[in-house]
């Protein structure tokens, strides 16, 4: 069709020039998603045998670009030549901020890696962090449990080398989104000592003379 364009006070028609050009590039950015080790990760302890929930480390989740629902999670235990899989009943995933579990892992027989497909939700905000805690159902120590000495050093790790391990779905574009060994490399926690017993200090608070 012709269009005849005409002044609103004239009422004169007016003659236009159209100019054909392309308008600027747009480039909608991926999601992407990684992780590192948390800051609120526990140094190195002491703990006993037997003992559950112990807290083992953080990782913190990044999602670029979009909001991304995580599925699943990727660890291993790292050493390898102090600990076994026998050391460990469990893993079980945490929620920092609600304290929600999310997930559950298991090594099973001499495998030293583990993937959690999560039970729970674990939505990592656009362009921001959420923190998982990672906390451990230690193997009871004696003759005939799960192990016969003390002394394991444990440590539950993100598995940076398990391509498609950990990975999430962008809420916008519906995309699996899986973690890269580049930008999210394995994390190194400090890790529990496990010891079948061990003694511990408390500050005495009363029943003390006030004289030698």
């Amino acid at each position: 069709p012709t269009i005849t364009p005409t002044g609103v006070t004239s009422g004169a028609t007016v003659t236009e020039t159209v100019t054909a050009s392309d308008g600027q590039t747009m480039t909608v950015g991926a999601g992407a998603l990684t992780v590192s080790k948390d800051s609120s990760s526990p140094s190195y302890a002491i703990v006993a045998g037997g003992a559950t929930g112990v807290n083992l480390g953080s990782l913190r989740f990044h999602a670029a670009n979009e909001v991304i629902n995580l599925e699943r999670v990727a660890l291993q235990l790292t050493n390898t030549a102090s600990s076994s899989p026998a050391s460990i009943v469990q893993v079980t995933l945490h929620d920092a901020v609600t304290g929600a579990q999310v997930g559950t892992a298991t090594f099973t027989g001499n495998n030293y890696k583990a993937t959690s497909t999560l039970s729970g939700s674990f939505q990592i905000p656009k362009d921001s962090d959420k923190v998982m805690v990672i906390k451990g159902d230690l193997g009871a120590i004696g003759v005939g449990l799960a192990t016969s000495s003390s002394g394991a050093l444990l440590a539950v790790d993100f598995d940076g080398t398990d391509i498609g391990g950990t990975r999430g779905t962008g809420a916008d574009s519906g995309t699996t989104i899986n973690t890269a060994v580049a930008t999210s490399p394995d994390t190194a926690m400090d890790g529990v000592r496990v010891m079948k017993s061990y003694p511990t200090l408390a500050k005495r608070t009363s029943g003390m003379s006030a004289t030698l």
